[in-house]
């Protein structure tokens, strides 16, 4: 099964770096990490041109971040690929997936959208489409067509079990390019208006350890 995790950027910019992708291809076991690409697009793309870098990597499973600044191009996306791919499975995170699933369900053309911290479900998502075909009913997972709310957002319960990206060899720091640095999860504040803390409260540090290796 190939993977392919398309990242829509603001512009090109030190800070166009995959990292939500790279985290979730990072969660997956190695067999089905070897058959994952990640792929960066720019809004000066036209959709033809994204949909073609796409459909040459042969997709089976789309996975798209969607923030408030793609969501309009990313889901007329979707809905232009369904067309040309009708079977081929495409699913949404971030906080906007997570603020709307439904919304986002509606507007799309997506099998399901996928809500909270998104590297558990996707790997077991991404392993029961490799095996049986259809996944069963996942925590976080909310598929089209269903009265499927998503149930229980979930959070990762140990940061320690994430495989680093950067140390997984999922992303690379180019010579004088940028590095997104993840070195917490959540937000001390709670304001209504905002799901870039996935909807969650409070403040999750990952291991010192980590984030040294990282660094160095």
């Amino acid at each position: 099964m190939n993977i392919v995790l398309p990242t829509l950027h603001v512009r090109p910019s030190a800070q166009s770096v995959p990292l939500a992708a790279g985290c979730l291809a990072a969660a997956l076991p190695e067999a089905l990490r070897n058959r994952t690409r990640l792929i960066d697009l720019y809004p000066e793309q036209s959709d033809e041109q994204m949909i073609e870098v796409i459909l040459e990597l042969e997709p089976d499973l789309l996975a798209f971040p969607l923030y408030l600044w793609n969501r309009n191009r990313i889901l007329a996306l979707t809905r232009s690929l369904r067309l040309q791919r009708p079977g081929l499975w495409m699913v949404a995170g971030g906080p906007e997936a997570t603020a709307d699933p439904q919304g986002v369900l509606a507007e799309g053309a997506l099998n399901g959208v996928i809500g909270g911290e998104g590297e558990t479900t996707f790997r077991l998502l991404a392993e029961a489409l490799n095996g049986s075909g259809m996944p069963a009913s996942l925590p976080g997972l909310a598929l089209a067509g269903t009265d499927s709310k998503g149930a229980a957002e979930p959070c990762v319960p140990d940061l320690e079990s994430l495989t680093s990206p950067w140390l997984g060899g999922v992303l690379e720091a180019a010579p004088g390019g940028g590095a997104l640095w993840e070195i917490s999860r959540g937000c001390p504040f709670g304001c209504d208006y905002c799901f870039d803390a996935r909807g969650s409260h409070g403040v999750r540090h990952l291991p010192w350890e980590r984030l040294e290796a990282e660094l160095e």
